[in-house]
């Protein structure tokens, strides 16, 4: 049974701000990306919507273990766990993101399939998830996924989902894929992954979601379908910039996408 887990005690942000925690071990953190400051009470809940699923998702195999079948159409595998081994993290290190990133939006990995998972919720339900892999089989896909991802609109802001929304100015960056969309998100705009390229059915939601202004950033070998869905984009009343790079997204240092977002200004 899914049972949420003390981790280690770390810096608490508030206590720093006043001058405090000066060996910075007041935030215990747990294996659900909460938190809680003993010393000045902070806390942060993380991503409790996890627990809630596990619980739930524990619950639905003891019912199909008595003949019980209510098991919801898209799993998380049965061993997922915030235990990241040290492959995948010097992997997400390596996209200036870390174990606290991971921890924040409820990213977790599976011993059993070796992958990392990035699971995709809506008020608690798991939509779908997106596993990267970290075993030696070379038959295995890099990627693999669940749940039907082209009708899922996973925004992030600062690094997580829900954390914020940058209201003042209504710019989304729609990039490929979710590592690229949580690092670009880091720097302060709102970022969402396509999970591929295919854009078109999106505009009309990205529209009446609020967008007025968006910025169309893939890989370097998309060029020129940036250039060409900025224009069916502005076609459906959004303005779209086409953001022209060298590598993809997450390959840029925060600096550098500070400058190519700063560029579309």
């Amino acid at each position: 049974m899914y049972e949420n887990r003390f981790i280690k005690n770390t810096a608490c942000p508030k206590c720093r701000e006043e001058g405090k925690d000066k060996h910075g071990d007041n935030l215990a953190t747990y294996s659900d990306g909460s938190s809680y400051c003993w010393s000045c009470g902070f806390s942060d809940m993380g991503n409790s919507h996890i627990v809630r699923f596990l619980a739930r998702r524990d619950k639905s195999l003891l019912d199909e273990s008595n003949g019980i079948k209510t098991l919801p159409s898209v799993m998380l595998p049965d061993d997922s766990v915030t235990d990241y081994p040290d492959k995948a993290l010097h992997w997400i290190n390596s996209y200036e993101l870390d174990r606290i990133d991971l921890l924040n939006n409820g990213i977790l990995y599976s011993d059993k399939e070796s992958r990392l998972l990035f699971p995709f919720w809506n008020d608690g339900e798991l939509l779908g998830w997106q596993g990267r892999y970290f075993g030696n089989d070379v038959t295995k896909k890099k990627w693999y996924s669940r749940g039907k991802l082209d009708s899922i609109y996973h925004i992030l802001f600062m690094g997580r989902v829900g954390h914020a929304m940058n209201d003042a100015t209504r710019r989304i960056v729609l990039v490929e894929d979710v590592v690229s969309a949580l690092k670009v998100s880091k720097v302060g705009i709102d970022a969402m992954p396509l999970f591929g390229v295919n854009i078109k059915q999106r505009w009309p939601k990205i529209r009446l979601l609020g967008y007025s202004e968006a910025l169309l950033w893939l890989d370097p070998d998309m060029h020129i379908k940036i250039i060409k869905e900025s224009r069916v984009g502005c076609l459906n009343g959004i303005t779209t910039h086409a953001v022209l790079s060298t590598k993809d997204p997450k390959c840029h240092t925060l600096e550098e996408i500070r400058n190519y977002i700063g560029a579309t200004q």
